[in-house]
């Protein structure tokens, strides 16, 4: 407000401020100030969670089942109704994050107890978390409720996974027509609904030939320049004539005969963050992303994995698959690993898995208690720098068991402490394993905008 009382602008942008410009557009507004595009009451009805609801289900748009609950026993019985697992998402942290994906109810129990205060002044939010989903988000720039251009974008990672962590894949490539015309609906409808005049993004679960919303966020969202780029339309220039109150029209673009393919890699800060577990989340753990584009999306994702500086394997590969349903998950993945010459590191419950398949691996053990000299651990191999790529998912522990004393935290740790490579998504590995399978002589060329008349001139 002083910045304001001192410049005396005629209007304020609060839609390109991330988070903090949202949660400042109500205070902004009842103090009298101009707030350009979307109206701010109509930005605080999609982040109230009630009033978002209340919204979708009178525009008849689906959304996973959630409740918001003030007490933990009303929490335990609405999880326990819809069946775990579930996501909580807390108003008041007092310690440890705000979000979790929760799984059984010792852990439920636990969380509330430890994790956050639940009382009619905090009160907590579940919402069913959908298993298998895939996720599929929209970028779009509307002018009073019509949408005038729009990118719907594909997460390589099932849901689950915060959308600035996912790789993502524009124009979508395992998309069904009926999935990207439902999205593109719902898309008008909330932008209808809620008068969006500015950017706005959002996510949905896509699961058996339903599409449900997860959640809108009326303003750009950090994919917006990755869109922008993708399509060759400078999005935020449409919002910004839409802010100045010109009247924007729909710009065209056939997302089916884009002849490109754009792929979103985010970079992470692990190896500088002592002690931090490398795994991704329902909250975002990503420090950047880089953006590189291919004539389809394995070429995009192996440039995309370069250019974040990720030095992809030549030799060998180390996968810790403590569940069984991982291992069945990356069985065909490591096959075609070992088809191609790679030498398959297994930890002793993988290596287990994989001789009873008949894949032929180099067994790590955890540890080397009687110092036998044929034992190889999985620490001395990294240490040792004879594994370039360690694949690993979270593994199960107990309900009060920290994740530090899990032994997938210490191959994760080792990794990131040594220089190395960790793959902590399934979804990712298999479309790196099919990248490398089909990967050709790769070529960088400057970036020409597709819409450009002058795009296929020499730089």
């Amino acid at each position: 407000m002083d910045i304001i009382d001192n410049e005396k602008p005629w209007g304020t942008v609060v839609s390109v401020g991330g988070q903090v410009g949202n949660n400042l557009c109500m205070p902004l507004h009842k103090n009298g100030v101009n707030i350009l595009g979307t109206h701010p009451e109509m930005i605080d009805n999609a982040e109230d969670r009630n009033k978002f609801s209340k919204k979708l289900d009178d525009i008849g748009v689906e959304q996973p089942a959630w409740q918001e609950l003030t007490t933990a026993s009303a929490a335990a019985e609405f999880a326990s109704r819809v069946g775990f697992p579930v996501l909580v998402r807390a108003s008041y942290v007092l310690s440890g994050g705000a979000f979790r994906v929760v799984r059984e109810p010792s852990d439920l129990e636990q969380f509330l107890a430890d994790a956050v205060e639940v009382s009619k002044e905090h009160p907590v939010v579940i919402t069913k978390f959908m298993e298998g989903a895939q996720e599929v988000e929209i970028d779009a720039i509307a002018n009073k409720g019509q949408i005038v251009s729009y990118a719907i974008a594909e997460h390589i990672e099932n849901a689950g996974v915060h959308s600035g962590d996912a790789h993502m894949v524009l124009p979508a490539q395992n998309m069904s027509m009926q999935t990207f015309n439902k999205v593109l609906e719902i898309g008008k409808a909330m932008a209808k609904a809620f008068e969006v005049s500015g950017p706005m993004n959002s996510q949905f679960l896509v699961k058996d030939g339903r599409v449900q919303v997860i959640e809108l966020n009326i303003r750009a969202s950090r994919s917006l320049p990755f869109s922008s780029k993708t399509l060759g339309v400078n999005m935020i220039d449409l919002a910004t004539r839409i802010w100045c109150g010109e009247d924007v029209k729909p710009v065209e673009v056939n997302l089916q005969t884009m002849k490109h393919v754009g792929v979103k890699v985010p970079q992470f800060s692990f190896t500088r963050l002592r002690g931090a577990d490398p795994l991704l989340g329902v909250e975002m753990a990503s420090t950047g992303e880089v953006a590189c584009f291919a004539d389809n999306k394995y070429d995009a994702l192996l440039k995309g994995m370069m250019a974040s500086l990720i030095k992809l394997p030549k030799k060998s590969v180390l996968f810790c698959l403590p569940n069984k349903k991982d291992q069945d998950k990356a069985l065909p993945s490591i096959r075609s690993l070992a088809l191609m010459g790679f030498e398959i590191q297994a930890t002793p419950e993988t290596a287990e898995f994989l001789d009873h398949h008949n894949v032929p691996n180099l067994r790590l053990q955890y540890s080397n208690e009687t110092g036998a000299k044929d034992v190889i651990t999985v620490a001395e191999h990294i240490r040792n720098k004879k594994v370039e790529l360690v694949v690993n998912v979270r593994s199960v522990r107990t309900a009060d068991q920290p994740w530090e004393d899990t032994v997938g935290y210490a191959v994760r740790r080792g990794a990131a402490d040594h220089g190395i490579f960790c793959l902590v998504n399934l979804e990712v590995a298999s479309a790196w394993v099919e990248a490398m399978a089909k990967a050709r002589v790769l070529t960088v060329e400057p970036y020409r905008n597709p819409r450009s008349v002058a795009a296929s001139t020499t730089l």
